[in-house]
């Protein structure tokens, strides 16, 4: 079933961004360091590339090609990787926005042509996105894993795995951030109509009123309170209290949603394209490791210098746009409560 969401098995091309970003930590962010000591341990060809690819290679390298194609792939590989916890990513593996090239002009880009048979000297019917001389800019999205000089130059598969954990689940959240506000911008926003089972089905027949069209891909994206209580509300055992599939359609479960808020989105009405991550690393930086961090700074605000702490810090940056294509596209339901007809 398409609605299914299903994690893929660990692929070497999304582990070899992890492990160019291990040996970047393990460096202190001398590139020249991680390469030597990438090369001493005989990593994987693609790994060095991807080192040698930060800052985006020389073009007057003869290798230049090969270099972007590896960073590419190992790129991609790393944001499938996301799928079925990252909503963004998840939505691109899936092939549900339409990708446009990013910064470029665009005419008309047409989506599929509506059925039927035409006559001799009669014009095809087709249907189009409503992107004729605009364009999709391109987005930022930065975070930072900040681990222990201990952990960046340990070589045990633990400190890998942490690092991998950690960039995963930063990746997620700037990039699902900055989609959100995005999906969100003028979308209905519905106050839940009470917290008995039968308010919730009135909830979610709101939401469907609001965003399903013929042709749409729907996603259901929500907080952790919410899952749970889709996952009472299921009888069909597809979803689970971490996400999974209701009434066939994806659902994941997503920090960037309030708790008590449940969205659905339609991923044919967004176009885009993610175009890569580059990574860069610092052992000198003064960062404000708040949860979450002030943006902007505050008087308040508590730096904290990475030299004088003792740590390392390695900034993953998501290059990517997308651009809503209807204004119907999202819609969400607030404030939803826990079932008072479930056992306690």
């Amino acid at each position: 079933m398409r609605g299914l969401i299903s994690i893929p098995p660990s692929d070497p091309n999304a582990m070899a961004l992890v492990f160019a970003a291990k040996h970047l930590l393990a460096a202190g962010g001398d590139r020249g360091m991680a390469i030597d000591a990438a090369t001493q341990k005989r990593a994987l060809p693609r790994i060095l590339e991807i080192l040698k690819a930060l800052p985006i290679g020389d073009t007057g390298d003869a290798n230049f090609g090969t270099i972007l194609a590896d960073q590419k792939i190992a790129s991609d590989a790393f944001i499938g990787s996301l799928h079925g916890t990252a909503t963004l990513a998840t939505m691109f593996t899936d092939g549900a926005i339409t990708r446009v090239p990013l910064n470029q002009r665009l005419g008309h880009v047409i989506t599929g042509s509506v059925g039927g048979i035409v006559d001799e000297g009669q014009i095809v019917p087709g249907s189009s996105f409503t992107l004729e001389g605009q364009t999709v800019p391109i987005l930022k999205a930065q975070s930072f894993v900040v681990v222990s000089n201990e952990v960046a130059r340990s070589e045990s598969p633990a400190a890998t795995a942490l690092v991998n954990s950690e960039l995963r689940k930063a990746v997620t959240a700037t990039t699902d951030t900055k989609f959100m506000a995005l999906a969100m911008v003028g979308a209905a926003s519905i106050p839940s109509t009470g917290p008995a089972d039968s308010d919730f089905t009135t909830d979610i027949e709101a939401l469907l009123a609001a965003v399903n069209v013929a042709g749409a891909r729907l996603y259901w994206a929500m907080a952790a309170n919410v899952a749970n209580r889709m996952a009472l509300a299921d009888k069909h055992g597809a979803m689970t209290p971490q996400g999974g599939a209701f009434l066939g359609l994806p659902a994941l479960v997503s920090e960037t949603v309030a708790d008590g808020t449940l969205r659905l989105i339609d991923a044919a009405s967004f176009g885009g394209d993610i175009e890569g991550i580059e990574l860069a690393t610092s052992k000198a930086a003064t960062l404000d490791l708040g949860l979450p961090p002030d943006s902007p700074e505050t008087s308040s605000t508590v730096p904290i210098s990475l030299w004088q702490h003792n740590l390392t810090a390695i900034k993953a940056t998501v290059y990517f746009g997308v651009k809503k294509l209807r204004s119907a596209a999202a819609a969400e339901v607030t404030g939803i409560a826990n079932s008072p007809d479930s056992p306690a």
